[in-house]
């Protein structure tokens, strides 16, 4: 993780990217010397691209950061604040999101693949044609979502808040949705729990 890091570091001070000047000194110094970086302050970073798998940064401060293709397959990013991120194609497998703040993050071709993000705050996100594949979305507040073609087979969403999200041709099969809030969720295309797709009519209930 340090030598990756730290290879990150060179990169940025040898392209001349104003990336490293959105960290606070202290906290890169950390972070480069322990591989974590916990409440931190990452505001507005430009970290396209980096390999920060297994980082930890829970409770961080990452608003309005770049993080497009970034790796943090298996991070910690437990009630990290990523509102306004744009963590288009990113690798967030089995990564620890829970509770995290990704309101209006842009999530869209990102792989979260078994990621725990179970209380997440996740509203007007766009998680649009990403891989939630079996994960843990329990009492999330996904209300005004994007989640249109969006993988959610197998995906745990007891109790979550889908109020007003758009789920146009998202893959539900398997999923769990005991006690989930659908009230105005756009469901038309969607692929039911049981395999069925829905109708023309699916506006917060499935319509075959």
């Amino acid at each position: 993780m340090i030598v990756r890091l730290l290879f990150l570091t060179a990169w940025l001070l040898l392209s001349g990217s104003s990336a490293l000047f959105a960290f606070d000194h202290k906290d890169l110094t950390r972070l480069l010397k322990t591989g974590t970086c916990d409440s931190c302050n990452l505001i507005y970073a430009e970290l396209e691209g980096a390999d920060l798998r297994e980082v930890v940064l829970q409770k961080a401060m990452l608003t309005g950061s770049n993080l497009r293709w970034v790796n943090l397959s298996h991070a910690n990013l437990y009630a990290t604040v990523l509102d306004g991120v744009d963590l288009k194609n990113a690798n967030l497998k089995a990564a620890d999101l829970r509770k995290a703040f990704v309101k209006k993050s842009d999530l869209s071709h990102s792989d979260m693949h078994l990621a725990d993000m179970e209380g997440i705050y996740a509203v007007e996100a766009d998680f649009s044609w990403s891989n939630l594949r079996e994960a843990n979305l329990k009492a999330a507040n996904l209300k005004g979502a994007i989640l249109m073609g969006t993988n959610l087979r197998n995906t745990k969403l007891q109790r979550a808040n889908l109020k007003g999200a758009y789920l146009e041709k998202a893959d539900l099969t398997g999923a769990d949705l005991e006690d989930v809030y659908l009230d105005g969720a756009y469901l038309v295309n969607a692929t039911w729990i049981d395999g069925s797709t829905c109708g023309d009519e699916s506006i917060g209930r499935c319509v075959p």
